[in-house]
């Protein structure tokens, strides 16, 4: 009986020895100086316009007593205060003469104080850089915005509703304590603001982290639906109220700024439109373990 002759295995292929040559990095583009310098500027542009999450929060600089100036009341006193950021400058500014000198041309230092009162002048130069157009501006200090100096024609506001920002987002810790005076202390400004979104955040820490992000209280699952389930429903609950709060002192302020217009009064404000309200969690990453 013949017996049969083992199957043939085919040879298995060589594997590739790997080159030990260095690759070039992504980074590297020797012939961008070639380019047109109208094409350059493009290129500069495009990371002027992503978006950033610039924090900001407020810090008494003391306290500034007034008794040498002869025209205003003894012991008259004011209490500056400046703005302060966690937010890196954009690297678009740190690469080179080029990139800073287009990076420039939509990046601006805002949040300056320049405060006078008598023969006293106060002076902080701006140190936060914002591209108004698509930044977003995440309150901290709530302080900011209720807070207006007496000795000042600027205010953070006036400044953000003169450069028409379009995303802020507002810390609303205790806001439940507050009574209806309040509440349109932070609501009115808010309302005169050309805001697309007002986001509604809850964090209890006293400054402001290099690192977070924003997140929503409800899930989305695969098939679009939202969960169940409600993430921190006390947070929610706190920010909700808030939300509350602030929308029925801008039906106050409307309501009044109509009588006012039925009665024949001139150089009223005129509103923009109403913001979308967005209620987020603010969430921090945790310290690693040593």
């Amino acid at each position: 009986m013949a017996t049969q002759a083992p199957a043939v295995q085919p040879p298995k292929p060589k594997r590739k020895r790997r080159s030990t040559a260095i690759q070039p990095s992504i980074t590297d583009f020797e012939y961008f100086p070639k380019l047109p310098y109208e094409l350059r500027s493009m290129i500069w542009k495009i990371p002027c316009f992503v978006p950033r999450d610039v924090d900001i929060w407020m810090r008494s600089e003391g306290e500034v007593r007034l008794t040498e100036i002869p025209e205003r009341t003894p012991g008259e006193r004011f209490l500056p205060n400046s703005y302060h950021t966690k937010s890196v400058p954009p690297i678009i500014l740190q690469v080179n003469q080029e990139s800073r000198r287009e990076g420039l041309r939509w990046y601006r230092l805002e949040f300056g104080i320049n405060m006078k009162c008598g023969g006293v002048q106060y002076i902080l130069p701006p140190k936060i850089y914002i591209n108004w157009s698509v930044d977003l501006l995440c309150v901290k200090d709530s302080n900011c915005i209720s807070t207006t100096s007496l000795y000042s024609d600027t205010s953070f506001s006036k400044l953000c509703r003169d450069n028409r920002l379009k995303t802020l987002a507002l810390n609303v810790k205790n806001f439940k304590y507050w009574g209806p005076i309040k509440a349109n202390s932070f609501g009115i400004p808010l309302r005169k603001m050309s805001l697309s979104e007002l986001i509604f955040f809850d964090d209890a820490s006293s400054t402001s982290k290099a690192n977070y992000r924003f997140e929503a209280f409800q899930k989305t699952k695969r098939n679009g639906t939202l969960s169940k389930v409600i993430q921190a429903p006390g947070v929610l609950l706190e920010v909700s109220t808030a939300r509350d709060m602030i929308i029925t002192s801008w039906d106050t302020y409307e309501a009044d700024l109509e009588e006012k217009k039925k009665n024949g009064v001139e150089g009223l404000v005129t509103l923009p439109p109403r913001p979308t309200i967005t209620l987020m969690r603010f969430i921090t990453p945790r310290p690693r373990k040593p």
